[in-house]
């Protein structure tokens, strides 16, 4: 059955709209005008040599710098081998080759937080200075500055100090003692002051944490899960999160955290694996803490860095000593090397 017959009103209304649409979307008011489908509308004006958006500008392509598929698709391939080759050698062990065979200390700092009011300069300086004269290793576990970002940065106001020149104290902290490496943390990865401060001392750092394997040239190796945080809280112990890695079947020797401002200690072998981990939390420079007076959080801080004295000559299992106090493990460690 043939459908009704077009109007000259219809056929003058749809030479007057064809032209200028883009698409069969905007034929709708014209579709509803005419009672006519948006089909009928364009098999009408293609029949009458009328073609849509003829009338419109025609913008010619617009250069993009996106890739094309075939680009694209090499290049996160080659992204992909990259990032699975450094997350592999994070979790495997980044080796650190030691000077010697002699008995030597890694200290363990924890998080400075240089810039906030609550940073207590006194005891970095005292930790910092006996790492110099000691001759110590020293591994920071991250948080070098506030580094408040995003509704963060409001709290840029309960501290004295600018985002300039917390900027020029990492800058100082970085320098302070010839870092083995540094731990880059949460409030680190924010905005990259910390990675840039770093790059331009030149000091080794990794996001998060990493497997580092301590290696003597006669063959000692001490292997250490270096973490700014590892997951798992216990109100009893706040070296829990350190504490889970050994239980899970962790081979590493030494797997220290910190991150939440409390510090613990925990030595124990894992009934399973046979191995002794030494597994510890370490505080904060960051004496006086809003969040924690917020919160009413005790004060239960041994203290804000650990100090690993390892005998080279004994086995790891044996060989290896945690103290808090960097006398204590200065005087160790001469003892050893007498």
């Amino acid at each position: 059955m043939p459908g009704r017959a077009w109007t000259k009103a219809e056929i003058d209304a749809v030479i007057e709209v064809y032209p200028r649409v883009r698409t069969e979307f905007e034929l709708e008011p014209l579709s509803k005008r005419l009672g006519r489908s948006v089909k009928a509308i364009g098999l009408k004006a293609r029949s009458l040599n009328y073609s849509m958006g003829s009338e419109i500008p025609q913008v010619s392509k617009v250069a993009t710098p996106n890739r094309d598929i075939n680009e694209l698709l090499a290049d996160q391939a080659a992204r992909y081998k990259e990032k699975i080759a450094r997350w592999k050698e994070k979790r495997q062990g980044i080796e650190v080759r030691m000077p010697g065979d002699q008995p030597y200390c890694l200290a363990l700092l924890g998080d400075p937080h240089v810039d906030d009011d609550g940073f207590d300069q006194g005891a970095f300086a005292y930790h910092c200075e006996s790492i110099r004269e000691h001759g110590f290793h020293a591994v920071n576990l991250g948080d070098l500055t506030n580094n408040w970002v995003g509704r963060l940065e409001r709290l840029y106001k309960h501290q004295h100090t600018t985002d300039d020149e917390a900027v020029a104290l990492c800058r100082w902290l970085v320098r302070y003692v010839p870092w083995v490496a540094i731990i880059l943390g949460n409030h680190d990865k924010w905005a990259p002051v910390a990675a840039m401060c770093c790059d331009e001392a030149g000091v080794p750092h990794v996001s998060h944490g990493a497997i580092f394997r301590f290696v003597c040239p006669g063959g000692h190796v001490l292997k250490c899960d270096l973490r700014h945080d590892h997951s798992g809280r216990s109100m009893y112990n706040p070296a829990h999160g350190q504490l889970k890695q050994n239980y899970r079947g962790s081979d590493c020797d030494v797997i220290a955290g910190a991150h939440v401002h409390v510090s613990g200690y925990t030595k124990v072998r894992n009934g399973v694996t046979g191995h002794i981990g030494h597994c510890m939390r370490i505080g904060a420079f960051k004496r006086a803490d809003e969040y924690a007076d917020q919160k009413g959080f005790a004060e239960d801080d041994i203290g804000p860095a650990a100090y690993i004295v390892v005998d080279t000559s004994a086995p790891v299992e044996t060989g290896v000593s945690v103290f808090h106090d960097p006398g204590q493990a200065a005087l160790m460690l001469d003892a050893l090397r007498s």
